[in-house]
């Protein structure tokens, strides 16, 4: 278990890295108006995709381990679902953004931005789903590899696109969307092994479980997914484009917070779905305390750091984006708590207990900032963002407490156990010097 997590902390570190430096790099060229368009369309494309996978994506794990379904049958219901289902989105995107975006983000979109944006939308899906049922085999390596890979190579076919076409929104979309169809490519391979017949009964039976279970975790996904996104729409619906750009790269800094708890739930649901349940409690609170001290030690690091930073690294106009950033840092703690507790709920199959703070968090951040963005701008957002996320992460702690029975003491303060862990850590880091 520490080497699956150990590695993919490493992994995500370099897929941070390398999601920094994209970041960084297309900032320079673009500036704060471009930035925001990118931003824009490429987190469409994920909102799109995200709902598009209807929290399948989540629960194929769930439905391995505790319901029965063969590789075979959950191959092809996904496949299914993403050619049928995916298409039509890629295409109503399309449509959409051509005929309205210009209506909605006070800037027209081009067809091949559109078109773009709605091949994005595919690609997402496709890779979302074919990467679930890696996860769900224990393939963390190849997920590993290919969650590195969406991040890394857009950076690698940035630079040729870019000598070709110029510091253009095309060259960036472009390696974007290529990239996306290179990751995903490799999927109809690895998941080759797990072709075979299936019985129409069966993949009925597939379909109303997963219905069943998934549309709880769609709930949840895409509830999330919006507390931590729905404000970049409203400010580009509320302010403009260059707007949407510094707060773009000021997410772009504070979310470095969660990339540790992203690793750690990665590992941790799964877990929990196959533990005894006398030591599911025992086993989050661990992973939530080590998981909130190094988000709190890196969050330090970046509070120090992003003043200084970002206006050196990406020139003096991206300096609006400071105060947001800063701004934005307990926030990020406080979704290390809403994620980890989440994911492990969901884990033990009690994805309702995640929706009422979940949902809760969406309304008062979209009211919270059709109030404050017009008043004070990003500034508002930030706060609005932060203050939410608090409220997201204590609701979820009182419903995590309440559905397992857990204490909040066990979940944040230090136990004995803590100290054997890091006791048996140091032995290790000592043995390797």
């Amino acid at each position: 278990m520490v080497r699956v997590l150990t590695w993919r902390l490493v992994y995500q570190l370099i897929g941070a890295l390398a999601a920094l430096v994209f970041g960084t790099l297309t900032a320079r060229w673009l500036g704060p108006h471009d930035k925001g368009l990118v931003s824009l369309t490429a987190l469409i494309a994920f909102m799109v995709s995200l709902i598009g996978a209807l929290g399948v994506n989540e629960s194929v794990a769930f439905l391995r381990n505790r319901r029965g379904f063969t590789a075979a049958e959950v191959h092809v219901g996904l496949a299914a679902l993403t050619l049928g289902w995916g298409g039509a989105l890629a295409l109503a995107t399309t449509v959409v953004l051509r005929l309205w975006g210009g209506r909605l983000w006070h800037t027209d979109f081009p067809l091949w931005l559109a078109v773009a944006t709605g091949a994005l939308v595919l690609l997402r899906l496709w890779f979302s789903l074919g990467k679930s049922q890696l996860l769900a085999e224990g393939r963390y390596g190849v997920v590993n590899t290919l969650d590195v890979g969406f991040v890394l190579v857009p950076l690698l076919l940035l630079f040729p696109l870019v000598h070709y076409r110029g510091h253009t929104v095309l060259a960036v979309t472009a390696s974007t969307v290529l990239a996306a169809l290179a990751v995903a490519a490799p999927l109809l391979p690895l998941t080759h092994a797990y072709r075979g017949v299936v019985h129409w009964t069966r993949l009925r039976t597939l379909a109303v479980e997963t219905l069943r279970y998934s549309l709880l975790t769609f709930a949840r996904v895409s509830g999330a997914t919006l507390v931590y996104r729905v404000n970049v729409f409203i400010v580009g619906a509320l302010l403009n484009l260059r707007n949407v750009g510094w707060y773009a790269v000021a997410l772009m800094l504070s979310e470095a917070l969660l990339k540790i708890p992203d690793a750690v739930t990665w590992l941790l649901a799964p877990r929990v779905a196959r533990a005894e349940v006398g030591t599911v409690n025992s086993m989050t609170a661990r992973y939530l305390r080590w998981t909130l001290l190094a988000s709190f030690v890196l969050a330090l690091g970046l509070a120090a750091v992003t003043p200084w930073l970002i206006p050196r690294l990406l020139t003096a106009s991206y300096a609006p984006a400071v105060r947001p950033a800063l701004l934005l840092l307990p926030g990020g703690l406080c979704a290390c708590v809403y994620q980890l507790l989440s994911a492990s709920l969901t884990g033990q199959g009690r994805v309702r207990d995640t929706l009422a703070p979940t949902w809760i968090g969406v309304v008062v951040m979209v009211v919270f900032n059709l109030y404050a963005i017009p008043r004070w701008g990003l500034t508002g957002a930030a706060v609005t963002a932060s203050l939410t996320y608090a409220l997201t992460a204590g609701l979820q702690t009182w419903s995590y407490c309440r559905a397992t029975g857990a204490g909040v003491g066990e979940l944040f303060l230090p136990q004995p156990v803590d100290g054997i862990v890091l006791r048996a850590g140091l032995r290790a880091l000592r043995s390797h010097v």
